[in-house]
């Protein structure tokens, strides 16, 4: 078992957190993922300044909020993959080796 820290958007994140979104859907040319290990999410807002958190100051982007999923079973592609978000907005853009990961919710910090 592998625990990976990963960036994930505020959007996406809070779906993670409420259980609606049950796949994560990651670049994988420099991970090896696999069932069984625990992703540790924590919310990445790229529109944050430096903020003083309660444990001192917070890096930029980050809001503190945390959670672990666990990857129930890998889906491996080769290829490009484009997702367009709301209003024109670029979701997702991968290239090379893509990781299809099914999850379930663990526990918040």
């Amino acid at each position: 078992m592998t625990r990976h820290r990963l960036k994930s958007w505020p959007r996406f994140f809070a779906a993670v957190d409420l259980g609606s979104k049950t796949v994560e859907v990651r670049a994988a040319l420099d991970r090896d993922f696999a069932a069984g290990d625990v992703l540790e999410l924590y919310e990445w807002d790229p529109s944050m300044a430096l903020a003083i958190g309660g444990g001192g100051i917070v890096p930029r982007g980050s809001t503190g909020r945390e959670l672990e999923v666990e990857v129930l079973s890998v889906s491996l592609a080769v290829g490009s993959l484009r997702f367009d978000g709301v209003d024109g907005e670029l979701s997702l853009n991968l290239a090379g080796r893509i990781a299809f990961l099914s999850i379930r919710r663990l526990c918040s910090h």
